[in-house]
């Protein structure tokens, strides 16, 4: 333990700034405490004003006081500078988080026999500026100032003191390995630039997309439905026997009996159904009896996903024209998406030599990115971000295409590699190694920011997780709207 207060006694040039930035952000603070609830403050100064107590961390209470400083009133003070409601109790509940932070690591500063020199406070007092005029310290002001109101002064700044150190030791020191950032930064130093050529497969021609439709019609076939969706089947046959019997209508009956989203249009469905979708729609996988059904048949009963589904036929099936392609080539890239793949690689299969200018499409250029799967932000350059081509923002996490890119000679051509609804052809053009300083930089910045952050997450989970915390803040709080309103 003496080796920690021994460290924290040091006083040098970090501290006595520190110690200036503490001083002023207070003073700052109790200007702006004295114009929050302000409306209030006047109505409420006859009445017997206790503290509220809203949480506490070990020997560290959270409160608030409507006349009086508090450190979760500063909180508030400092976030309700830009809002009209000063019990805004969004900010009450930032304000809180921040005061439960604070009140930890006072009491874990304190509880772990940490210390702040009588010499580290007074230079932090010195230079707060509380006494200053015109930028000097002043004797008469100091003179002038109560002893209660220097006590205060002077409790405040130290708690400042004691929050700062721990933050500083706890989230600000960092541990990095020589060897982690040299093989962080060997990652990002290459880099490379290619020449490419997408080939979309919206650009599939018509005519083999027809072809594939007329081979395929029955997929294609519309189906015109209406829908009763009831629990068993007992309930399922009844209703078929009164449609049957034509004791009622479909509409009707489903209306009465059925279950779905559809019921109160009479059970048709929105939109007709095309045979490749019944079974994803009704667990259907045989469709030829309701291919083979007219308008007029007995409807038939399917169970799907533990319901019983009774079926039928709006109008007679007619068979698809095919007038709208764009449908079957919608369908293709769902399911048929072998089949399109397959005709561009025998398009790039057919390049003379390593020419792109043979594929008859526009040549763009990547730019220089480097190899970084998943974006990462510690590496300094990855490819979605160098270029804004659509076909990139699935690219960063696809392997084969590092894997295939970084493997090729110069002025090689890449394997075709599909990325979104394309296949894309790659050749090596540049290829630079960056000095490594400037990345271990920007690592090294990337890291503390980073490892901030984490620890930041971590420290207020174990904050609240520990036994140490109470928590009383939506008891406190009401309490506090309550005297408020009392006091309007």
């Amino acid at each position: 333990m003496a080796s920690k207060k021994r460290n924290f006694k040091k006083t040098n040039g970090s501290d006595r700034k520190l110690g200036t930035i503490i001083g002023s952000i207070l003073i700052l603070l109790i200007v702006v405490i004295s114009f929050v609830l302000a409306p209030a403050i006047g109505q409420l100064a006859d009445k017997n004003l206790d503290d509220i107590e809203l949480g506490s961390y070990g020997k560290e209470k959270i409160t608030f006081n409507f006349i009086t400083d508090t450190p979760f009133r500063r909180e508030m003070a400092s976030l309700s500078q830009n809002s009209s409601d000063s019990l805004d109790p969004r900010l009450a509940q930032v304000a809180y988080g921040r005061a439960l932070t604070k009140a930890a690591a006072v009491d874990q500063f304190n509880t772990n026999g940490y210390k702040i020199s009588k010499k580290q406070l007074d230079d932090a007092v010195l230079n707060s500026g509380y006494y200053n005029v015109n930028g000097t310290f002043s004797p008469k002001v100091f003179k002038n100032t109560t002893e209660i109101r220097k006590q205060e002064l002077r409790d405040g700044i130290e708690r400042d003191l004691k929050i700062a150190t721990w933050e500083r030791i706890t989230l600000r020191q960092q541990k990095r390995s020589t060897a982690y950032l040299e093989f962080i930064a060997s990652m990002s130093d290459k880099k490379r630039n290619f020449d490419y050529v997408t080939l979309n497969f919206s650009d599939y021609p018509e005519e083999l997309t027809r072809a594939f439709a007329n081979d395929n019609k029955k997929l294609f076939t519309e189906l015109s439905l209406s829908r009763i969706t009831v629990d068993n089947m007992n309930t399922a046959t009844d209703i078929v026997a009164k449609i049957e019997n034509k004791e009622n209508s479909f509409s009707e009956l489903a209306q009465q009996y059925s279950t779905d989203n559809f019921k109160s249009a009479g059970g048709i469905l929105n939109a007709p159904i095309k045979e490749y979708e019944l079974e994803s729609v009704f667990g259907i996988k045989d469709s030829s009896t309701l291919l083979g059904m007219k308008s007029n048949d007995t409807p038939i009963i399917v169970e799907f996903e533990d319901k019983f589904i009774i079926l039928a036929l709006n109008k007679d099936i007619v068979e698809p024209t095919f007038e709208d392609i764009d449908s079957v080539r919608t369908y293709m890239l769902s399911f048929e998406r072998g089949t399109i793949e397959d005709y561009f690689y025998n398009i790039v299969n057919e390049i003379e030599g390593n020419d792109l200018i043979s594929l008859g499409k526009e040549i763009k250029e990547t730019g220089l990115f480097s190899i970084n799967y998943g974006g990462e932000s510690l590496i300094s350059t990855t490819i979605n971000r160098v270029n804004t081509d659509p076909i990139f923002s699935r690219a960063v996490n696809n392997d084969n295409f590092f894997s295939t890119l970084f493997d090729l000679k110069m002025d090689q051509i890449s394997e075709p590699i599909v990325l979104g609804d394309s296949l894309t052809v790659f050749k090596l053009k540049d290829e630079v190694v960056d000095d490594t300083t400037a990345i271990n930089d920007y690592i090294l910045a990337s890291i503390d920011r980073i490892l901030a952050n984490y620890k930041n997450s971590v420290n207020d989970s174990l904050i609240k997780k520990s036994d140490k915390y109470v928590d009383n803040f939506y008891a406190g709080y009401l309490k506090i709207l309550q005297i408020n309103q009392s006091g309007r």
